[in-house]
């Protein structure tokens, strides 16, 4: 068996694109279309990096180095961190704004994005930790 063909790392740092539900549902997002109502063929996603990516694993890597140093944390430096993790998970956002202007990935756009609803966070965490989202794409 050629053990090149199964590589499941590039396709986690490539990215997959995970379409949002509405938080605490099952309903697809969508942009609304001129009429107001959703239109299909403008999907609310998120383009996210698995779990086994080389950029979240360099990110995991210093967060945990970090929290072994026997220094205590406080809870804005533990924010922080969590913001750092989701921010290298984050490719590109689709059909997604914060009222003006289309999110982009800055760290304040990210932050909003997350701020916006725990669910969006579970949604994140639940695609990125699940590999099968990722394969099929070498």
């Amino acid at each position: 068996m050629d053990l090149s063909t199964l590589n499941t790392k590039k396709p986690a740092e490539d990215g997959a694109w995970l379409h949002l539900c509405y938080p605490y549902k099952t309903q697809l997002m969508y942009e609304p279309g001129e009429d107001g109502k959703p239109d299909e063929t403008l999907p609310c996603r998120v383009k996210l990096r698995g779990m086994e990516s080389e950029t979240v694993q360099d990110v995991l890597q210093r967060l945990n180095k970090s929290k072994m140093s026997g220094r205590k944390q406080d809870e804005r430096k533990a924010e922080a961190d969590g913001l750092k993790f989701a921010a290298a998970m984050v490719i590109k956002f689709e059909n997604l704004h914060n009222g003006v202007e289309p999110l982009t990935t800055s760290a304040e756009d990210i932050k909003w994005f997350f701020d916006q609803s725990g669910d969006f966070t579970q949604q994140v965490l639940e695609f990125a930790q699940d590999n099968t989202n990722f394969l099929g794409k070498t």
